[in-house]
């Protein structure tokens, strides 16, 4: 699980949190506000939330000169 938040401590906090509680954890994580989520499950399903960019997103934001956001 990868977990981002505005600060480090928060983001170790919340994933840390977040494994604890398994399954339910990346739902609960994933509604606090700043924080993005990328996880994979036991079943192997990916859950990312909405402001998480994907690969495609980071190279043509890189493709086009731009710095990769903040997320």
């Amino acid at each position: 699980m990868t977990v981002v938040t505005p600060t480090l401590t928060e983001a170790d906090t919340v994933a840390t949190a977040a494994f604890a509680m398994g399954a339910e954890g990346v739902e609960w994580a994933a509604v606090r506000d700043g924080c993005e989520v990328f996880a994979v499950d036991a079943g192997r399903r990916v859950r990312r939330t909405a402001g998480l960019p994907v690969a495609e997103q980071v190279a043509s934001y890189r493709h086009h000169g731009h710095v990769t956001p903040d997320v």
